[in-house]
């Protein structure tokens, strides 16, 4: 995975950040000082896309990723993807596959993602 340059925001709610890959996008939200707040890991973007996302609020979301496309139809306008709420996730796949992707995403960063995944899977996520 590499990071965005044009992806970097700074803002009130925080700094975000956004590292991504033919199979994964990973955007994080961190405080000033660096303590991370939230994220949204997409995942199978080459299939069939889904988005695990976590947040200090909210705790743990899963998703389906709508594309947009109107049941293939040429002819009508495609609208813009979006989060659909989806149930199962295949967390021991997601979590080796995000640890072999990875490896040049700044250790902080990639060690926090990897331990609320660990710490997802063993809450008894599917």
């Amino acid at each position: 995975m590499r990071e965005s340059v044009e992806g970097r925001q700074a803002g009130p709610s925080g700094d975000r950040r956004w590292f991504y890959s033919d199979r994964f996008d990973l955007v994080v939200w961190s405080t000033g000082d660096g303590g991370l707040t939230a994220f949204h890991l997409c995942y199978d973007k080459d299939r069939n896309e889904h988005a695990l996302t976590w947040s200090e609020r909210s705790g743990f979301l899963h998703y389906a990723v709508d594309d947009g496309d109107r049941f293939g139809d040429s002819l009508a306008h495609k609208a813009s993807p979006v989060f659909v709420a989806n149930g199962v996730v295949g967390i021991g796949r997601l979590i080796a596959e995000f640890t072999k992707e990875a490896q040049a995403v700044d250790q902080p960063v990639r060690d926090f993602v990897l331990a609320k995944l660990r710490s997802f899977e063993a809450e008894g996520a599917a």
